[in-house]
């Protein structure tokens, strides 16, 4: 048997467009054993758990498992799954991407290792079909990160200790496939630039702390204005952030999830802030303020 935590994450962080994530002390936890002659057997619990997630084959955290096990040229027979969701589905958290990397690494524990850390990174990009929420959840902290056709390339740092993420999450789901729908096909050049010279910037500031002109570092124009008309009152839950002391306001992952950066001594006001402005659009979202995590995947108990 083998147990771990898996952390969500948020990615793109403003201008990191598919390349920016980082890692939040929010947890699902993965349990794997074998019983032999046993059917597959996966349970779902915990307040994210939802009647809709696959108990067969179909789910995305078997099919992990699954791939593991093939390329340890083993069968997975006998395999039981139990899951323990903290973290909402569909809600720009990285729901996928913890499905992907709980299944990967807590087969692997299970297996004895025989994929490296690497190997992890590589196959988990692959199901994935792009680095920036699965190498922080793999690897904890915050990331920049490439996929290339043999191997992840990323840089990992780590967040500022009184960096804290008000998150508002709501109660609608915005599929991945659905956000990325809006966005336009090519760029200028301009936007390229703009979006680009940010990145380094953004590393910079969520390291160390200091959030100064942050919401100018974390504007974007790759994704953002595109998307933000999908989500219910992104505008005043930003304008509402920031006059409460946030350093800056920016979509988590593909949304609908708003990200508030701020520090612990104004994440309450940003908090109450930010839930006031969303009750004039009719949205009673779930507020969390969490941490960065800085570990990533752990083996439990």
């Amino acid at each position: 048997m083998a147990k771990i935590r898996v952390p969500a994450t948020t990615a793109n962080l403003g201008p990191g467009f598919d390349c920016l994530g980082m890692a939040l002390s929010i947890y699902n936890h993965v349990t794997i054993s074998r019983e032999d002659g046993a059917p597959l057997r996966i349970s779902a619990t915990g307040p994210a758990a939802t009647p809709d997630i696959p108990v067969d084959e179909r789910n995305l955290v078997y099919k992990a498992v699954a791939r593991v096990f093939e390329l340890a040229g083993k069968q997975p027979k006998g395999i039981k799954l139990e899951l323990e969701l903290e973290s909402p589905l569909a809600r720009g958290l990285g729901s996928s991407a913890s499905a992907i990397v709980g299944g990967m690494f807590v087969a692997n524990e299970l297996l004895g290792r025989p994929l490296s850390m690497e190997q992890l990174a590589l196959e988990v990009t692959r199901m994935e079909g792009h680095p920036d929420n699965v190498i922080p959840c793999l690897v904890g902290g915050l990331t920049a990160s490439i996929g290339l056709e043999d191997r992840v390339l990323y840089e990992k740092v780590l967040p500022a200790t009184q960096l804290r993420c008000v998150l508002f999450i709501p109660n609608y789901e915005l599929e991945t496939a659905t956000a990325r729908g809006v966005m336009p096909k090519q760029i200028s050049m301009k936007d390229a630039v703009f979006n680009g010279c940010r990145i380094p910037f953004v590393l910079s500031r969520l390291s160390s702390g200091d959030l100064s002109d942050l919401d100018v570092i974390m504007d974007d124009r790759l994704h953002q204005p595109y998307r933000i008309p999908l989500i219910k009152g992104y505008k005043d839950v930003r304008d509402a952030a920031l006059d409460a002391g946030a350093g800056a306001v920016c979509i988590s992952g593909a949304g609908p999830t708003i990200l508030a950066v701020c520090t612990e001594q104004t994440a309450d006001a940003v908090a109450a802030a930010g839930s006031q402005a969303l009750s004039a659009h009719r949205v009673v979202p779930d507020i969390r303020i969490a941490t960065p995590d800085f570990n990533g995947c752990v083996v439990e108990g």
